[in-house]
């Protein structure tokens, strides 16, 4: 059958103050270095992007433009093969960014990144994004340390697919999209994040079919309740104790 294509992602026009109004500003690796005034003075160089759950913001193998720094919402960032095969990177939340391959000239991106939700990034180019660095030099510590974090992060999540068997693996993930994107409530830490079951699976480095079966084991033990894309962790004490 043939797929409708999607609409093309939309430039919006924001007010000046949007930045320093923003409520992911304290987490954003960009205005929580700037005062209001320098954060007007860098207006010029952000060009707020809207995105629709499903679109793309750029694909693997393209030319590495600028960085998205994102304003709301989530978006995944995966490789795929020859195959039609996915591994999802990592899930980038609202006041992180993604593209950071754009800091080195000449390279693609080497993912691809989608829109789970409606969303919005600040996309900065590259030659205004390593100008602001050199002009504002206290932005390079933290841009140092996410960088790092995501390093880490791949090396945990690799040793993980290694070296865990499946059950853990699974549990490992469930457990880190609760930490970085759950939102505690009394049943439990609910995870409405989007993802299709082979995109969780993909997450943990599963087949769909094996991550369909462990979510069905965990919730007969009581473990989460799965309400279609939405997973309720009801006992991550007991999760933990798996890994």
């Amino acid at each position: 059958c043939r797929r409708e294509a999607r609409p093309p992602s939309q430039e919006v026009t924001v007010k000046a103050s949007s930045c320093s109004a923003c409520s992911a500003r304290k987490a954003c690796l960009l205005t929580s270095q700037l005062s209001p005034e320098e954060i007007e003075a860098s207006k010029g160089i952000r060009h707020i992007r809207s995105y629709e759950g499903r679109q793309t913001l750029f694909h693997e193998g393209m030319p590495a433009l600028g960085i998205h720094i994102l304003c709301s919402g989530r978006v995944k960032l995966s490789r795929g093969d020859n195959h039609g095969r996915q591994q999802i990177l990592r899930i980038v939340g609202p006041g992180e960014i993604c593209g950071e391959e754009a800091l080195l000239e000449g390279t693609p991106y080497m993912s691809t990144a989608e829109a789970l939700e409606s969303c919005q990034t600040a996309f900065v180019r590259r030659e205004a994004f390593l100008d602001l660095l050199q002009n504002r030099d206290r932005i390079i510590l933290p841009l140092l340390r996410h960088i790092c974090q995501v390093l880490i992060e791949t090396q945990i999540r690799l040793t993980r697919v290694a070296l865990s068997d499946a059950r853990t693996r699974m549990a490992a993930q469930l457990l880190e999209l609760a930490q970085r994107h759950g939102r505690p409530g009394p049943s439990g830490i609910t995870l409405q994040l989007g993802l299709r079951r082979g995109e969780l699976a993909a997450l943990a480095g599963l087949s769909p079919e094996t991550a369909m079966r462990l979510l069905s084991q965990f919730q007969r033990e009581g473990l989460l309740e799965v309400h279609g894309r939405r997973l309720t962790i009801k006992a991550p004490e007991r999760l933990r104790a798996l890994l």
